[in-house]
């Protein structure tokens, strides 16, 4: 599937469509928020799990933190396992390395637990500044993968990549793998 870059302010990026995996590239905490917290606060509101991954700049405590802003039972969605926020360490790294096997397995087994559940879809949003130069060709081939599993879903996938690190290769990699690519360009998210 063809990558596409369309124009649309941030409140419109809260409530993509179901099955939509996408890119958003971003260099702050802010850039992660701004996007983030609005796509988790939609759907809580809409009876979905929410899971985030979360990675430096922005940990765990933070990203609890600015959800408990916007959304003001945060810590009973918490409590209830409707939203879950987790570091990139309990997500993606067995015995500190990247393990896709595993990654695959636990996505999986996530999303049928929530489907399960009851859930009205599943939001997933992960942030990869963890990721190292060494594992890249392996999560581009695990994203390939994610990308057909999320479009034949009731799912909407949003990872974030620091833009900073990201060079022309691994940025067309990135792009080639997501339906769309969410990036600011001034004071406009894109």
């Amino acid at each position: 599937m063809a990558s596409r870059v369309s124009a649309a302010p941030v409140s419109g990026l809260a409530d993509p469509r179901q099955g939509t995996h996408l890119c958003h590239f971003y260099k702050t905490k802010k850039d992660l928020t701004d996007v983030l917290v609005p796509f988790f606060k939609t759907g809580a509101e809409k009876g979905e799990f929410c899971l985030w991954i979360t990675s430096a700049p922005l940990n765990g405590l933070e990203a609890r933190q600015a959800l408990s802003a916007t959304l003001t039972n945060s810590d009973d969605l918490m409590a209830s396992g409707q939203l879950k926020v987790l570091d990139h360490s309990d997500w993606y790294m067995k015995n500190g390395a990247f393990d896709v096997k595993k990654s695959s397995e636990a996505f999986i087994n996530e999303i049928n637990r929530a489907m399960d559940a009851g859930f009205h879809g599943v939001r997933v949003a992960t942030n990869l500044s963890w990721l190292d130069k060494k594992d890249w060709q392996r999560f581009t081939e695990y994203e390939e993968r994610a990308d057909k599993f999320v479009s034949a879903r009731a799912m909407r996938v949003v990872c974030s990549y620091p833009l900073g690190r990201c060079g022309l290769a691994e940025a067309l990699d990135v792009v080639r793998n997501h339906d769309s690519v969410i990036v600011r360009k001034g004071r406009k998210w894109q």
